[in-house]
């Protein structure tokens, strides 16, 4: 860990011991025992003990339907639930992320208003979703008949609902640090999607749409016990609920725009790919990110502990101490997920196969391409975390928009081309022009900062 990352002592203390005294009792041992004894600490662990039931629970759902499903099961499951995903993104910044800044400046209303005043918001995007799902299936049966696709949309208009109210509460879980009431609701999501889907599979029953059929009832049990255990009050007020919302877009409408650029390639890539493929390659893109993705709880969890550490190593030491924390991040980084990438390189066609089917091993080029493309993005986010501490917002978001204008603009001829590993080239491609700008965005702010404190005589950093 960086120095930069260590506390400075109070005034009037001293980090060293008089002679003659016992030792003292701020050593690091005693240190590290606090903070690990801390409420902070205690507090995270229980949001990654939450995050890993939320990541095995997406894990575990596409082993059950890649194993036990038809060949073209997974891809048909990622594109009716990317809709819902991306619908859950929008509210996550739209209204989630409103809630928990303004939520302890409503001083001034009675206790459960303001939740009350979002919930009505979250019902109203809730509508719309499955109005414009409705939609799509209407679209379906007239374009496709009754396939699968088309049964599976149908049944998230009735069962995304619940899964959407879910993912809210379970923020609210976060806004609150009620971290006990969020590992409670996605135990109960895990324990029964599981059980369910086993029983399914079991009977030889396992197709797309009775598969959104269990997720609609294991987050709809989970929201029914979040409301039989109240751990929150909930009060309507309907004069304060346009107020609120006037509040909640006022501070979210940039962040819904920069999430939009930020996840709309991935979002598109498996409607890309069955655009110019078909359903069994989205089903190839979907078994080979799912095993990939398990990196990504690495890559979140460690880039959440660097972000602040790199900005208090700037806002301490200067450009050196930030650039020694980001040159630390990328080098574990490059060794974890490079010795994954090189793992999926080597053996990935018996991953594919022991995890998943025999007949997803041909995708094993893809998944290897994947492997190396979250080295590359856990590098850019180590340099995006650089940008935020020097306050160039501006050019992570152009650092979004080229990833996006990169990877939708290589997808097609690339997926035409060679398929699934096609499309993984093409996320790579996206992820590797936008580390070179933001890394070259980076290098232009400290040579002008450096610039600016010689030519105005400050000493360097």
């Amino acid at each position: 860990m960086p120095s930069a990352a260590l506390p400075a002592p109070h005034a009037g203390e001293s980090s060293e011991s008089a002679p003659g005294d016992a030792p003292a009792p701020t050593g690091w041992r005693q240190r590290l025992r606090r903070a690990s004894t801390s409420t902070g600490a205690r507090r995270g662990g229980l949001a990654l003990v939450d995050q890993a039931l939320a990541s095995a629970t997406n894990f575990l759902t596409m082993v059950f339907i890649g194993k036990f499903g038809s060949e073209e099961s997974p891809g048909v499951y990622t594109l009716c639930f990317s809709i819902v995903i991306f619908v859950s993104v929008l509210q996550e910044r739209m209204l989630a992320t409103p809630y928990m800044v303004f939520l302890h400046r409503q001083r001034t209303e009675r206790p459960g208003e303001f939740l009350g005043s979002t919930l009505f918001h979250l019902a109203i995007s809730i509508v719309a979703a499955s109005q414009g799902l409705a939609a799509y299936g209407i679209y379906l049966a007239f374009a496709e008949g009754a396939t699968p696709m088309t049964l599976g949309i149908w049944v998230l208009v009735f069962a995304a609902p619940a899964y959407l109210l879910r993912e809210f509460l379970r923020s609210v879980a976060f806004a609150h640090m009620q971290m006990r009431s969020a590992i409670v609701g996605d135990s109960i999501v895990l324990g029964v999607q599981v059980v369910l889907l086993g029983a399914l599979a079991a009977l030889g029953r396992l197709t797309v749409p009775a598969v959104f059929v269990v997720v609609g009832a294991a987050t709809a049990l989970s929201c029914l016990s979040w409301y039989l255990a109240r751990p929150l009050p909930v009060a309507v007020n309907r004069r304060r609920v346009r107020a609120h919302w006037r509040q909640h877009w006022a501070y979210s409408r940039w962040l819904v725009a920069g999430r939009l650029v930020g996840n709309f390639s991935r979002f598109a890539m498996p409607w890309l790919v069955l655009w110019a493929a078909n359903k069994t390659t989205v089903s190839q893109l979907a078994v080979c990110s799912t095993l990939v993705g398990v990196a990504w709880v690495f890559i979140r969890g460690v880039s959440n502990y660097l972000r602040p550490l790199t900005i208090a190593a700037y806002v301490r030491g200067g450009a050196g101490a930030m650039l020694r924390v980001m040159w630390q991040g990328i080098a574990l980084f490059a060794v974890t997920l490079g010795s994954v990438a090189v793992f999926l390189w080597l053996a990935g066609d018996w991953f594919l196969a022991t995890v998943f089917k025999p007949e997803y091993a041909v995708a094993a080029g893809a998944l290897a391409v994947l492997g190396f493309n979250s080295v590359i993005t856990s590098v850019g986010m180590s340099v995006s975390n650089a940008l935020s501490a020097v306050r160039d917002t501006r050019n992570q978001f152009w650092g979004e928009v080229v990833t996006l204008v990169v990877t939708l603009g290589t997808a097609w001829p690339l997926v035409s081309g060679y398929g699934v590993t096609g499309a993984a080239w093409s996320l790579l491609a996206g992820a590797a022009a936008s580390l070179g700008y933001m890394a070259v965005m980076l290098a232009r702010d400290l040579r002008r900062q450096a610039s600016s404190r010689a030519v105005s005589g400050a000493p360097a950093e």
